[in-house]
């Protein structure tokens, strides 16, 4: 019966606002779609821009879709020319890319995209400008897209899904690589989501052991990429145990404890009018992992 309970308090309490960093991420992860798209010529539908929106019907007018239209060969966009056509004001693109040096790539292969490093120098160009990192807009890097964001991210997670399949056995082996940049992209914003809200719930959390006498086990989630966050107490990532913390108030003999911290988390979260969509949000972020481990 602590199983369902663990289970719930997990559910309720895994909402996550994307923050500056998760939001470069989510740029380098749409990139990252779109090279994956383009490993074949047919059945291509990243980096598609719709050239009139209708936001009062939510469609494209005629299905009117138009390619990224870059100085590559083939007319594929370059990551600065990809940046742009999310938001046309995205300040200094050309600057953030940073590639890792892997000693055992094949000569001619594609660098590889070193995702965190990549998200920072994004945050770090937004910072100078004084930039917003604003929100994406489906319709503006996928064929089909809406304004639905998370319908988007679950969608995104099955296009490249499905480009695996396509993939002959040795066109797999030869851009995994390519495929490990998605997948790093999609569980750093994951961290960097849980990471961000996870200690203002910690610090919420830590009046339980005043008014309950609850002992608060934290996880660790790792440290917090940002160089510019001067704030100790925000350098280390961390969010409740909930577990832990059911199975200590159980054994320390507090009375109704289970239902107690499964109402609190209730309270907590419910108390955040925003908090349905973040928490929809992380899910589907979850079920794009999902996706992968039955896919790949």
């Amino acid at each position: 019966m602590r199983i369902l309970l663990f289970l719930a308090i997990a559910h309720l309490s895994a909402i996550a606002w994307a923050g500056g960093y998760a939001g470069c991420l989510e740029r380098v992860m749409f990139f990252q779609a779109y090279e994956i798209d383009g490993l074949l010529p047919t059945g291509r539908s990243i980096g598609y821009w719709c050239l009139k929106w209708i936001s009062q019907r939510n469609i494209c007018k005629a299905g009117q879709w138009r390619a990224c239209n870059g100085d590559l060969e083939g007319g594929r966009c370059t990551f600065e020319q990809f940046m742009k056509q999310i938001h046309p004001d995205t300040p200094n693109p050309q600057q953030w890319p940073v590639y890792e040096d892997d000693p055992k790539a094949k000569p001619g292969a594609k660098p590889k995209l070193d995702v965190k490093e990549t998200a920072l120098n994004c945050l770090k160009a937004h910072r100078a400008a004084n930039e917003d990192i604003v929100d994406i807009a489906p319709y503006r890097v996928m064929k089909g897209g809406g304004k639905g964001y998370g319908a988007a991210v679950k969608e995104l997670g099955r296009r490249v899904d499905s480009r695996w399949q396509a993939l002959t056995a040795v066109a797999k082996i030869e851009n995994r690589p390519a495929f490990t940049v998605f997948d790093n992209a999609v569980d750093e914003i994951i961290r960097a989501r849980r990471g961000d809200t996870g200690k203002r719930m910690y610090d919420a959390a830590m009046q339980l052991e005043q008014d309950e006498n609850v002992t608060i086990k934290a996880e660790d989630l790792g440290p917090n990429p940002d160089p510019d966050e001067t704030d100790p107490a925000k350098k280390e990532w961390k969010e409740v145990n909930w577990p832990e913390t059911t199975n200590l108030a159980v054994e320390h003999g507090i009375e109704d404890a289970e239902n107690k911290l499964r109402q609190w988390v209730r309270t907590y979260i419910f108390n955040d009018p925003s908090a349905t969509t973040h928490r929809n949000m992380m899910k589907k972020f979850k079920e794009v992992v999902t996706g992968r481990n039955l896919c790949r």
